[in-house]
């Protein structure tokens, strides 16, 4: 049974990244495709990811419902999986497993964050 306004959405996993003289860097991109249904951020998802953002301003937040278990950013080397939607890439920074045993309803909730192109990307 499909989620309401599923759809495939391209997801970036990395490999686990490290450090190189003394600076962080991110591991080896690839992409796959995942089924997920994208709603927009409430208030209290603003809320909670201001305090979990070490200081950056939250400027766009989704929330993604889907099957597949995603990374969360902090919780491994790999530095969360990025969802692209809309043309912009969101950063997983929380979530959640919302597995009740039910079959058709278990799935896992996540919150993640528009990362802003860097300076090699473009504007």
């Amino acid at each position: 049974m499909a989620m309401l306004g599923e759809r495939t959405l391209p997801r970036i996993t990395r490999t686990a990244g490290g450090y190189v003289k003394g600076r962080w860097v991110d591991g080896e991109e690839s992409e796959t495709t995942f089924r997920a249904s994208i709603q927009p951020a409430k208030k209290d998802d603003y809320d909670q990811l201001q305090a979990l953002a070490e200081g950056r301003r939250v400027e766009s937040a989704i929330r993604i419902y889907t099957r597949t278990e995603l990374v969360v950013a902090g919780d491994t080397a790999q530095n969360g999986d990025l969802v692209i939607h809309r043309g912009d890439r969101y950063l997983v920074t929380a979530g959640g497993d919302w597995n009740v045993g039910m079959r058709g309803v278990d799935h896992y909730r996540y919150l993640a964050v528009r990362q802003k192109p860097t300076a090699e990307e473009g504007s």
